[in-house]
């Protein structure tokens, strides 16, 4: 999807009983509620993450409409229009959650004070997941992590600095990492299926 720069952008899920309207017009787009909502977000260049709670199906596309409106109005009617997405602001960073199931949190790990001296996106997640307040909440949860995906190093991976993080939620200490690093945005896919239960944190802009 080819986004204008400076162009906020609303996309607004076109559905009636159930059933999805076919994609016509070339403001009309066919894609799944996880990649629509990560591309509203990264378009608009803010910091934050996504929290997705699936189970055994995969996600369905549907259709959305590209339409011109502020971010906070655009999360606000496309959450009116899909009951499973919700979103907050905080300060400076974003939430948007895609609850599919009914599922405890990963990111709800309490952790302690931090003070993270780190070059990379790569090594402040690799601390926050390592943390052992983290892995306790890993092993209440019965998760087994899938593939990191962190992409490519961006120009604000070049420094080193000190983040400090407050006592908070592994949640908390995601959304300041991200603000740390620009317009950094994290996502975390917690499935489950059956005796299965995964997680996979990937960074998918930064």
């Amino acid at each position: 999807m080819e986004i204008r720069s400076g162009l906020y952008v609303l996309l607004v899920l076109l559905s009636s009983n159930g059933r999805t309207q076919v994609a016509k017009g070339p403001n009309l787009v066919r894609e799944t509620l996880d990649v629509a909502v990560a591309d509203l977000l990264k378009a608009n260049k803010v910091s934050g993450g996504i929290e997705i709670f699936a189970g055994c199906k995969p996600f369905e596309e549907k259709t959305f409409e590209i339409v011109d409106r502020p971010l906070d109005s655009a999360l606000a009617r496309l959450a009116q229009a899909e009951p499973s997405l919700s979103w907050r602001k905080n300060e400076k960073t974003y939430l948007a959650t895609i609850k599919l199931v009914d599922s405890p949190s990963l990111t709800a790990a309490k952790l302690p004070p931090l003070q993270l001296k780190v070059r990379t996106l790569w090594q402040a997640t690799d601390s926050l997941l390592q943390h052992r307040a983290t892995q306790n909440r890993v092993a209440e949860l019965k998760l087994s992590s899938g593939p990191e995906h962190l992409g490519t190093s961006s120009i604000y991976e070049r420094d080193e600095r000190t983040i400090s993080l407050p006592a908070g939620t592994l949640q908390d200490d995601l959304n300041t990492v991200a603000a740390a690093f620009g317009s950094a945005m994290w996502q975390l896919n917690q499935r489950e299926c059956g005796e299965t239960r995964t997680f996979r944190l990937s960074w998918i802009a930064r």
